[in-house]
């Protein structure tokens, strides 16, 4: 009988695999993970080749690591000592390069240098097993755990729902000033004979991390309501997908030192870097301590490839021709109309491919370089070198990866369509090609430019289906009841709570700088309405005026307020405020209205609801509160209704109190040129001291015009200003001061200033996904967003 052909699946390509490096690679992924967690492979083969490798698995195995992976982080125990083992790897290992930085190594003897080498190898190899156990293969049983709960809970947009369930309560924030892991691959760091290593590396910062914006999954869980083993499994893939994150950094930094050895290596043996790489494990240490060499006819078969078979602890290997045709026996030639994969990251997108396989790593700089946005990123998997062109990308689609990948936490971070485990997209889709992904679907297709145009068409109308619509369609509409809620409880969903302007500083904050603070609701202003029986009142005072009659409609609107600012606050309301102002920083307050008519995607209030700026005190905030709440019925409000036909008693007055501050300079920007429509430019104006100089018109301020794709200034205008109005430190209230010389026509803001305004003007524009209009302040070179609105001509 015929023994049946092994079958296997592909986990991932990545570069910078030395010949010597794929039997510790397995070794760690073996043995050494057996023996520290109970989850290493029994059986998985590598193959390698000029300095990239692949490394698969039979689907059996898969599905068993899957099965001890679920298992062993199943106990909170384990987990918490494994997060505890990942830092001490993190920890020694960034100890051991600090060594490395001052260690001349020219001046070891090849004892003490295989010394060094060994012991590097074994930090790095701790903390490579800390990183393989959050491998995505091996979270696929916890997910499948997750899914099978959704599907059972009767979940229409699974996916989804699942991406949006597992995003981490912290992200991490790259820092791209001198960090080479972010601006280039391993292929164009280090392979080059004359490359040399920058050894203070390891004292940059490469990251931080940020706590997210977790509005959207908290509404997600209480609207499930898991048991606790649900809760726990989400809880802890969370976890491991940030954990992975922030190894990821650590292990390349780690990679990047060891070209350290080739290159001392290379000294000793005057063999070439190049050729040292073909070299095996054994070859490698017979090397230095025999200088035994390999003939150019070894050198040149090697070069064919390496193939490394793990058995139950054994190894078998082939080189060169042999080598090429092992891995030709497990890979199959692909012919696929449509590719599926999972969905990390809701949207649609066609675009050109832009092809950066880790095969051929050396050409992603000019790829990138030469990348246009809404070009679409096909990749194995997304690397730090790649992540800032994932900025600019369409869509992302991926070879490997599960919901808690790398792939899977920046297409979130950036809400860029997203779909990762394809297998085969690097190898089918052709760089420079049109490609269609609906990651609504999980799926990718070929496409053609007459498609792509058409698309580009449609697009220009305005957003087609993207992640914050997709948001939308998870959510149900909430019966939620409080008086009082923090920013970060709340998102654009929320509009029936806490208003236009509160929703969308909601949507913002923990994704832009927006000071803190809290919303007082429309149900605290209705139960206000209510026991201070004034509903009755309002709703007769209202039949009576007529919007023509503009001395009837300033008396009645007038009368409406004074009853408003004269009845009581509810004890209860007042001691909830008190009780969130002492949890807020600072002592100046901005108190401003949010109707639930307002600052909406196609109606803008802007200016006809009351702001009260630097409010200290709570008696004063109250009073701030009340007087927001009476100014949904100015004479301008309501015949801004009546003309538009909104009808007063659908629309309610929640109250944004935020931390006022303090700014130097402050003003607004468009995010399209809202007098010319064109929405590839962005407006900025900016003049001295707090905004309400800009916004009230008391001042022209300086203007500038920018390109939006390249932030280039097109026009920029300084103008004279005669003022500016800051906090009276004593009063603590806001007074004008006459500016004199040259302060009046000065340059309010710098290049490095305005860059950044447009980074976030366009960050912010995608957030919402329409033009906005949107108000900022500086306080102390820091920039703080104040609040957002669309732009309702251009909607």
């Amino acid at each position: 009988m015929k023994k049946k052909k092994r079958t296997y699946i592909k986990m991932w390509v990545d570069e910078n695999v030395h010949h010597s490096d794929v039997k510790n690679i397995l070794r760690n992924f073996g043995p050494k993970l057996d023996k520290k967690y109970g989850c290493g492979i029994k059986h998985g083969v590598i193959f390698s080749k000029e300095y990239y490798a692949e490394f698969y698995l039979p689907p059996e195995e898969l599905e068993r690591i899957s099965k001890k992976t679920k298992d062993y982080f199943s106990k909170k125990s384990r987990l918490h000592a494994y997060l505890h083992d990942c830092d001490v790897a993190i920890h020694n290992l960034t100890n051991y390069l600090k060594i490395l930085q001052t260690l001349k190594m020219s001046s070891l003897s090849d004892r003490e240098y295989t010394n060094v080498s060994n012991q590097f190898a074994k930090n790095i190899s701790d903390l490579f097993v800390c990183y393989y156990m959050t491998q995505p293969e091996r979270l696929a049983a916890m997910e499948s755990t997750l899914t099978s709960y959704l599907e059972k809970k009767g979940v229409e947009n699974l996916e989804k729902t699942r991406s949006f369930l597992l995003k981490g309560k912290e992200t991490i924030l790259f820092s791209k000033k001198g960090n080479l892991l972010m601006n280039a691959s391993f292929a164009e760091l280090l392979q080059k004979e004359t490359a040399k290593i920058d050894v203070n590396l390891v004292d940059r910062k490469l990251y931080q991390l940020k706590k997210t914006h977790q509005t959207t999954q908290q509404k997600l869980i209480k609207q499930l309501n898991p048991p606790k083993s649900i809760l726990a499994l989400i809880e802890t893939m969370q976890i491991l997908g940030t954990k992975r994150f922030e190894m990821r950094f650590f292990w390349m930094m780690g990679v990047y030192y060891a070209e350290l050895f080739p290159i001392e290596t290379k000294r000793r043996t005057h063999i070439q870097k190049k050729d040292i790489s073909f070299y095996t494990e054994e070859e490698f240490l017979n090397l230095i301590a025999k200088r035994k060499t390999l003939t150019k006819t070894q050198i040149h078969e090697r070069q064919k490839g390496l193939f490394v078979t793990l058995t139950n602890d054994h190894f078998r290997s082939f080189l060169g021709t042999e080598a090429e045709k092992q891995f030709k026996a497990i890979t199959e030639q692909i012919h696929l109309n449509v590719l599926k994969g999972a969905i990390a990251s809701p949207g649609y997108a066609i675009g050109k491919a832009i092809l950066l396989s880790y095969k051929k790593p050396h050409l992603h700089g000019k790829r990138i370089k030469n990348m246009k946005k809404g070009d679409i990123i096909v990749t194995e998997m997304t690397r730090p070198n790649i992540v800032l062109a994932c900025e600019k990308a369409g869509a992302i689609v991926t070879d490997e990866g599960g919901v808690t990948s790398h792939a899977a936490i920046i297409s979130r971070e950036f809400r860029t369509p997203c779909v990762i485990g394809t297998q085969h997209a690097t190898s089918w889709i052709t760089h420079g090609s049109y490609v269609c992904v609906n990651a609504d679907e999980g799926t990718v297709k070929k496409s053609s430019q007459k498609e792509y145009l058409e698309f580009l068409k449609q697009k220009k109308k305005g957003p087609l289906t993207n992640a914050k619509k997709h948001i939308i369609s998870l959510e149900t509409k909430t019966d939620r009841k409080e008086q009082v809620v923090r920013f970060e409880d709340i998102d654009h969903t929320d509009i029936s709570l806490v208003g236009g302007k509160g929703a969308n500083l909601g949507t913002l904050f923990g994704t832009a700088p927006v000071p803190e603070g809290f919303c007082v609701t429309v149900h605290a202003y209705q139960s206000f309405l209510e026991k201070g029986k004034l509903i009755e009142f309002i709703s007769k005072t209202l039949k009576k005026i007529d919007p023509a009659n503009t001395t009837q409609l300033n008396t009645l609107s007038k009368m409406i307020r004074d009853h408003i600012i004269k009845t009581p606050l509810p004890t209860s309301l007042s001691q909830e405020i008190l009780h969130m102002l002492e949890t807020m920083p600072g002592d100046y307050f901005a108190v401003r209205s949010s109707a639930t008519a307002e600052d909406l995607p196609t109606t803008s209030f802007a200016g006809q609801q009351s702001t009260y700026l630097n409010v200290k005190g709570t008696t004063h905030i109250l009073k701030a509160l009340q007087n927001c709440w009476a100014s949904l019925f100015t004479s301008e409000a309501i015949f801004y209704r009546e003309a538009n036909g909104i009808d007063h008693a659908k629309v309610k007055m929640a109250v944004v109190i935020q931390r006022m501050v303090n700014a130097q300079k402050a003003g607004v920007m468009f995010t399209a040129n809202p007098a010319t429509q064109k929405r590839n430019e962005i407006i900025i104006e900016g003049s001295f001291g707090l905004g309400e100089a800009v916004v009230s018109g008391e001042v022209t301020p300086d203007y500038y015009r920018l390109e939006k794709s390249s932030l280039k200034i097109l026009e920029s205008s300084i103008k004279e200003k005669k003022l500016k109005i800051v906090r009276d430190g004593k009063k603590g209230k806001n007074k004008t001061v006459i500016l004199k010389g040259a302060e009046r026509t000065a340059q309010v803001l710098s290049i490095t200033e305005l860059q950044a305004l447009g980074k976030l003007a366009k960050k912010i524009e995608k957030t919402f996904g329409y033009p906005q209009d949107i108000e900022w302040a500086i306080e102390n070179e820091v920039l703080f967003i104040t609040q957002s609105r669309a732009i309702t001509n251009l909607i």
